[in-house]
């Protein structure tokens, strides 16, 4: 029954978000004259297209990196081009559902490599938190450049959405049961929680968690995490800006407006619909009205600019998921871990390591 209710429960939140990437699409794209939309394919030059989909790929071989300089502390010698392959299938998976990329490619992790699942999500918790800093910390250097323009985009953007605040107040509510939950039942979890039989188990998982969250305290190549994040970042930045030098309308916009056109898609990636199908062609196809750029230009640049994207998702993804089946498990020798005492990790009866 549990597994059905879980079922269910996905089949839902499934059916929910493609529901609104579709409605979205829609709205961006009803009133568009296809025949002249069609016609701007033949206006591009695809060599900047090619060179941004190559950028891409060196964002997410520094995030296979990244990923790497945070998990082989715990004792493990994982590859980054292992990694790289649980990344790239990550990343197709969020095509598929929103945010589930994240725990598709600890999964495959887990598969390839026999990292603990919660292990690595941690240490997916801590990339996160990271890259929020760095967005908002590009996002306020746009702002201060282009605070006219950003003001008047945020106000237009209000007016021009669909009312979405169903969405919010679902969301909102689902928050408020669910702290009242927690705070009405929280001090009966606690007395009972350790007379459960599995109640070892879940604390293992829990100390797995956060063993990864507090990852990068133990990253030994600080300075290697650091700029593999600036990698990342700046990888984003340059696939987005040589793009603009595509077709002629926007191929004169300048720095600054790749900047804007990175903040816009990063705020339109945070709405959990899969790929940013829809909010990602509205709110950059808005963005370039303010720069003078006429409505379908900027229409037919997004989905030039995403479906770039999404085909570099799907070739690589689909390519790394052939080559997860073909990959030998790789097993660790409890005996070739780092001794505990140094990593501050020790191992339990199943081989598992955890953080004392």
């Amino acid at each position: 029954m549990a597994l059905n209710k879980r079922t269910a429960l996905s089949v839902v939140q499934y059916v929910a978000a493609l529901s609104l990437a579709i409605f979205l699409m829609y709205w961006v794209f009803q009133n568009v004259e296809w025949q002249k939309f069609k016609e701007k394919f033949y206006e591009v030059d695809y060599s900047w297209v090619y060179l941004s989909m190559m950028l891409s790929f060196s964002s997410y071989i520094a995030r296979a990196y990244r990923w790497v300089l945070l998990i082989n502390p715990f004792g493990y010698q994982l590859k980054t081009s292992r990694a790289l392959v649980a990344v790239f299938i990550g990343y197709m998976a969020n095509l598929v559902l929103p945010r589930i990329g994240e725990v598709t490619r600890c999964a495959i992790l887990k598969k390839n490599d026999d990292i603990p699942v919660p292990l690595s999500i941690g240490t997916v918790v801590t990339e996160r938190v990271f890259d929020l800093i760095i967005f908002l910390g590009l996002f306020l250097i746009t702002l201060i450049l282009e605070f006219d323009l950003l003001i008047a985009f945020f106000g237009r953007l209000l007016e021009n959405t669909p009312d979405l605040r169903i969405y919010f107040y679902i969301l909102l509510g689902l928050a408020v049961v669910t702290g009242a939950f927690t705070l009405i039942f929280w001090n009966t979890v606690v007395a009972t929680f350790h007379k459960l039989p599995f109640a070892e188990k879940v604390l293992t998982i829990g100390q797995q968690l956060l063993d990864g969250f507090l990852s990068f305290r133990k990253v030994e190549n600080k300075v290697g995490f650091i700029i593999s994040t600036l990698v990342i970042w700046a990888a984003y930045y340059f696939m987005t800006y040589v793009i603009m030098f595509s077709i002629a309308e926007t191929s004169t916009l300048g720095i600054v407006a790749g900047l804007s056109l990175l903040a816009g898609a990063g705020v339109a990636m945070i709405i959990p619909v899969q790929g940013g199908f829809g909010t990602y062609h509205a709110i950059i196809a808005l963005l370039l009205t303010f720069y003078g750029v006429e409505e379908l230009t900027g229409k037919f640049f997004a989905a030039l600019l995403h479906t770039s994207q999404v085909v570099t998702q799907v070739v690589a993804g689909l390519t790394c998921l052939v080559i997860s089946f073909l990959l030998t498990k790789k097993t660790h020798d409890s005996n070739s871990r780092k001794d505990p005492k140094a990593t501050g990790i020790a191992s339990n009866s199943q081989g598992v390591e955890t953080a004392r």
